[in-house]
């Protein structure tokens, strides 16, 4: 199993619409985590407290969807 290493990071986006998905794609995110992969996040967004994954988008980027009691 992988091991847990907490950060802490903020950044600011807009949430956008990429094909039907409301997410949010930060330019910075696979050289941060160092991974094109899923990579499991909790935070707030507007105060909202969430727990998603950073998902690889496939064009070597990744986007953090958005639920829609955060939207």
């Amino acid at each position: 199993m992988g091991q847990i290493t907490p950060i802490n990071k903020t950044f600011k986006a807009t949430i956008e619409d990429r094909d039907g998905w409301a997410c949010v794609v930060w330019p910075e995110s696979v050289t941060f985590f160092g991974s094109t992969k899923s990579v499991k996040v909790k935070g707030t967004m507007d105060g909202v407290a969430f727990q998603t994954a950073f998902m690889p988008w496939g064009e070597g980027t990744q986007f953090l969807p958005v639920s829609k009691k955060i939207l």
